[in-house]
């Protein structure tokens, strides 16, 4: 029996040498680790650019803003080289795998064309033919292999290219936030300059208001008793038609609002010796020109007990004080008025008359339980008669120090050395 034939040398390591296209092969085994590891890092490099420009959305408020955005550009130029890289392998790849299959087509050609030439040997050997459909299946079988995992590198190739797809939109709606919050901040910047310029209009305005006010200073110190205008005007109630709504006289034509008639108060007979009606005697430091430009200066409200001196009707009537009560605030600056009404207990209130006067006819009364400085002796002072709503000059004598009451010496009344005892509120600075 003869010795069956070394057919080794017929196979791929013949002669100790490698095909070409298990090289080939081998290689692109080798670039195919070396992609994974550039996709890798590219896709860090993308997970770096989405966690800063998060970064500087929450931080934008306090962040260094040219720092933050270097470090972002740095990783944009990063993540492009890698992009770069990562496409520039795939291409080699595709172009090693297409030779590689050419050179597997190549050779099958091969085969089949020196199959087709050989002549049949069917009948002589039988056992040969069935070993020689045996590698035929085999490597029918290694090409669908191979095809099916060609395949799956390209469908692999295809996700990394939509995965690039989605980056580059990804990179676009980055770079359209960046110009929306460009604009954000243009319109910030806007914002403040128009909040500036309200600030310094305000400013402006402000200035001129203190220019507008001084010179009313001005006004006021050159006529403080007149600084709101002409003189005041009664307000006529036509609905009070009992006889009180005339204009208040002197208290010749009046009468005493006292209840014991104060028969004892000569208004109209008082001796040369005293001081006369028209006269001011200062009060404290300064001149009675700012004293009186200081009380016009003074603001009522609605509500407020005042002491008020409305302009007689005719000019032989004597000017008095009287109790009122501000009922209307009207106009502003030099045209202010206030409606005041005469709170004679006499008369109902509805039917009390009101008057239209202005600040330098009145006197503002302390409000009840305020706690008051103690008036020194012998200082010439205005105050409310006991039992009447009628203000006169008096001089203090002594204050009670229980009740805080404070005891008076009223004009006309010297000689009888008769004293009378007021409630502090309704004791003020004296003015004629």
């Amino acid at each position: 029996m003869s010795t069956p034939r070394n057919r080794a040398g017929r196979g791929p390591n013949r002669n100790g040498q490698l095909p070409e296209e298990y090289g080939l092969w081998h290689n692109i085994k080798e670039e195919l680790k070396t992609l994974v590891e550039q996709q890798n890092a590219d896709n860090e490099v993308a997970q770096k650019i989405v966690a800063q420009d998060a970064k500087m959305h929450e931080n934008r408020d306090t962040m260094d803003a040219e720092a933050e955005e270097k470090t972002q550009e740095e990783h944009f130029r990063k993540g492009v080289k890698t992009s770069e890289a990562v496409q520039e392998r795939i291409k080699e790849l595709l172009e090693q795998l297409n030779v590689l299959s050419a050179i597997q087509k190549s050779k099958e050609d091969e085969a089949e064309s020196k199959q087709a030439a050989t002549p049949s040997r069917s009948s002589l050997l039988a056992s040969g033919s069935s070993r020689s459909t045996g590698r035929a299946g085999t490597r029918e079988r290694e090409k669908e292999r191979e095809r099916e995992r060609i395949e799956r590198e390209r469908e692999k190739e295809r996700e990394r290219e939509k995965e690039k797809e989605k980056e580059k939109e990804k990179e676009k709606e980055k770079e359209k936030e960046k110009e929306k919050e460009k604009e954000r901040e243009k319109e910030k910047e806007k914002e403040k300059e128009r909040e500036k310029e309200n600030r310094e209009r305000e400013r402006v305005k402000e200035e001129k208001e203190k220019e507008r006010e001084l010179e009313r200073e001005k006004e006021r110190e050159k006529d403080p008793y007149e600084f709101e205008g002409p003189g005041d005007e009664m307000d006529i109630d036509t609905n009070t038609g009992n006889g009180h709504g005339s204009l208040r006289k002197g208290s010749g034509e009046r009468g005493d609002r006292s209840s014991h008639a104060r028969d004892s108060v000569p208004r109209g007979d008082v001796t040369s010796s005293s001081v006369k009606a028209d006269s001011v005697e200062p009060q404290g430091p300064g001149s009675a020109m700012t004293s009186a430009a200081q009380r016009s200066r003074v603001m009522f409200v609605k509500g407020q007990d005042v002491a008020f001196k409305p302009k007689p009707a005719n000019l032989t009537d004597t000017a008095e004080w009287f109790l009122g009560k501000v009922q209307q605030v009207l106009g502003e600056g030099k045209s202010r008025r206030y409606k005041v009404k005469d709170e004679d207990t006499d008369v109902p209130p509805e039917q009390r008359q009101e008057y239209r006067t202005s600040a330098s006819n009145m006197i503002p009364l302390p409000p009840a339980g305020q706690v008051l400085a103690e008036l020194e002796a012998g200082k010439t002072v205005l105050a409310l008669y006991p039992d009447s709503t009628t203000f006169y000059k008096a001089e203090v004598m002594s204050t009670d120090k229980e009740t805080g009451r404070v005891n008076l010496r009223f004009e006309g009344e010297e000689n009888s050395g008769l004293l009378q005892e007021v409630e502090r509120r309704f004791v003020v600075e004296y003015r004629n």
